[in-house]
């Protein structure tokens, strides 16, 4: 009779053990859910921003940054909300303020692969008219101040997306010397170094990284990790 009711409370202990543990499981999931669901507002509010701080921004960054944000968000956030963000923070006047506040934000809720993918994003609209302006620049290097992101991770950033987007010199040595900016080497480089720069890209840019934001998100970050690879192969292969 004892050892029938130790096996009971056995039973019972496993069970209880089964269940927190199914509840923290499923807090770990609402948690990851609501934290995208902020990642996705605070980025729409970026993008927007970044619309407001350019006063020659003209109808190919709205659009891309309307494409951009319904693509990548609109499945996190309700219909509505998303199109006012787009709409009335693209106009706001104090987007100085807005940004500081949304940043603050960013930084609380996300990590340095969240924010990199962000930055990305941003500066794939800088890009998408085919020029960039001082105060686009101004822009995407405040926002990456902001962001806590240093100034080589900025510049690589900056590099993948002008190598998306211009294709001003496509000589071999105009795309060595990219190449080389985006690796963060010198364009005569010996095969160790750039072997090294790019184990340590590939890791930073693989898109598993971002995967928790959503398959839209993960394929961005897949971009970069393409164009890691691409600017190996071109300076091995030279």
């Amino acid at each position: 009779r004892r050892e029938g009711k130790e096996f009971e409370q056995f039973v019972n202990i496993m069970q209880d053990a089964e269940r927190r543990h199914v509840d923290r499981a499923i807090q770990q999931v609402e948690q990851a859910r609501i934290t995208a669901v902020q990642f996705a507002r605070t980025a729409a509010k970026v993008l927007a921003y970044a619309i407001a701080s350019n006063p020659t921004s003209g109808p190919k960054e709205m659009l891309f940054a309307t494409r951009v944000a319904w693509e990548l968000f609109g499945e996190m956030l309700d219909p509505r909300e998303l199109d006012k963000i787009l709409r009335e923070d693209s106009k706001e006047g104090n987007w100085n303020l807005g940004l500081e506040l949304v940043c603050d934000e960013l930084r609380a809720i996300s990590n340095e692969d969240e924010r990199r993918a962000l930055l990305s994003i941003v500066a794939r609209m800088l890009f998408v008219d085919g020029k960039v302006t001082d105060q686009e620049k101004k822009y995407f290097t405040t926002l990456g101040k902001l962001l806590d992101m240093k100034s080589i991770e900025l510049l690589q950033i900056y590099e993948f997306a002008k190598a998306a987007y211009l294709h001003s010199d496509d000589s071999l040595e105009g795309r060595r010397s990219q190449a080389a900016r985006i690796l963060g080497v010198s364009t005569n480089a010996s095969r160790e170094e750039v072997t090294k720069a790019y184990a340590r890209l590939a890791l930073k840019y693989h898109p598993d990284r971002t995967a928790h934001l959503g398959p839209k998100v993960q394929a961005e970050g897949k971009k970069e990790f393409i164009r890691v690879t691409e600017a190996r192969d071109l300076l091995l292969a030279s």
